[in-house]
């Protein structure tokens, strides 16, 4: 699992941004650094699960659809364990 770091400025996460699952919290956590700051390592991050394959080469697409997969699994289904 890779860690991505959530930048300080909202132009600076675009890739985040880009996708409207990651909008909300996005968006508070953006908040949340103005209020406290930000100071890294203590930042927040989002979690990528990466799939490898010596069969299949991921592409970065198929790494980013993973992350919105991990992301959003408590949400649709609270009771299962990512």
């Amino acid at each position: 699992m890779d860690l991505i770091p959530i930048n300080e400025h909202l132009e600076d996460n675009k890739e985040f941004f880009s996708n409207p699952l990651c909008q909300e919290s996005l968006y508070m956590t953006i908040a949340f650094f103005k209020k406290v700051g930000y100071k890294k390592p203590w930042i927040s991050y989002y979690a990528m699960k990466i799939m490898h394959s010596s069969v299949v080469a991921h592409s970065r697409e198929h790494q980013k659809m993973e992350l919105w997969k991990l992301l959003m699994a408590p949400l649709n289904n609270p009771d299962k364990k990512v």
